[in-house]
């Protein structure tokens, strides 16, 4: 899996094999078939793994924060800046959108996997309470979406690259939308 997060973060999607992955895995072609039928499966058990460590890096950032307000906005703020600087991301957006939307956008787990996540965070009993009657699931559906938006499309009229930038938008626009 690191051998393709590599190669993809240096050449892309476009010029990647399998021969190149196999290489930069230090196996054979053959090997790398008997545990992945091609490349896009090869690219999915990467992406979730990717999305493992993410959600990990999520859990620690906001175990962190006491109140169910700071946990949101700093996890938002901390998946926020982890999504723009993660290399793959980075070299998906900045040369080959069209190929990272098939794993953002249509039938992907990362959308689902991402909104389950904060739904479940959202549920816990202080965060419960303090969401009121905000369905967690819809609220999670919000925060996801934005995230999405956010790194996806990056130019904007909001200084997310400042230092407080993301706080201040989570602080401004998700917590209002979510608390209605």
């Amino acid at each position: 899996m690191d051998a393709l997060i590599d190669r993809i973060a240096d050449t892309g999607w476009g010029k990647l094999t399998i021969d190149d992955i196999a290489r930069r895995a230090g196996l054979s072609r053959v090997t790398l078939y008997s545990y992945f039928p091609n490349k896009h499966a090869i690219v999915d058990a990467a992406v979730l793994r990717e999305l493992g460590r993410f959600f990990a890096e999520l859990e620690t950032a906001r175990a962190r924060y006491d109140t169910p307000e700071e946990r949101l906005v700093e996890t938002f703020a901390h998946a926020y800046r982890y999504l723009r600087a993660h290399p793959l991301t980075q070299r998906m957006i900045r040369s080959e959108p069209e190929i990272l939307a098939t794993y953002v956008a249509g039938d992907t787990p990362a959308i689902p996997l991402a909104r389950d996540w904060v739904a479940g965070r959202l549920a816990e009993p202080e965060a419960r309470a303090w969401l009121g009657d905000t369905d967690p699931q819809q609220a999670a559906e919000v925060i996801v979406r934005a995230i999405h938006s956010l790194v996806i499309a990056p130019a904007t009229v909001f200084p997310l690259d400042q230092p407080d930038g993301p706080q201040a938008y989570a602080r401004r626009w998700i917590l209002p939308a979510i608390r209605g």
